[in-house]
């Protein structure tokens, strides 16, 4: 059986802040193709493994030049998600859980 997902309180709260645009800028300006607006989603429903699963198959380089924080429509009110923040925190979470091993029917219960 797999440990309980815990984050932390800021890392819902950062991932409640987005506006969950219908047609995610974020998304639209990653060079790479990857989906921050999935993994922003999966925390904001509750689905930590979700968003730990999209993080760890498809993780930013270390030179990524954040191109979907510049693009995030939340910076015109006050600031954009923490894309960089949240992804730190589920590769974190991660550590010692065994995702890849876990059935369907562990992750729902």
């Amino acid at each position: 059986m797999m440990k309980e997902i815990e984050l932390s309180r800021a890392v819902t709260e950062e991932a409640a802040r987005c506006l969950l645009c219908y047609d995610a800028p974020c998304a639209a300006a990653c060079p790479l193709g990857r989906a921050p607006d999935h993994l922003v989603r999966s925390l904001v429903l509750g689905n930590p493994l979700g968003a730990i699963q999209q993080e760890l198959s498809g993780a930013c380089p270390a030179d990524c030049a954040r191109h979907c924080m510049k693009a995030c429509l939340r910076a015109k009110i006050d600031l954009p998600i923490r894309l960089s923040f949240l992804r730190k925190s589920l590769r974190e979470a991660a550590q010692g859980t065994s995702i890849t091993t876990m059935t369907a029917k562990e992750a729902a219960s």
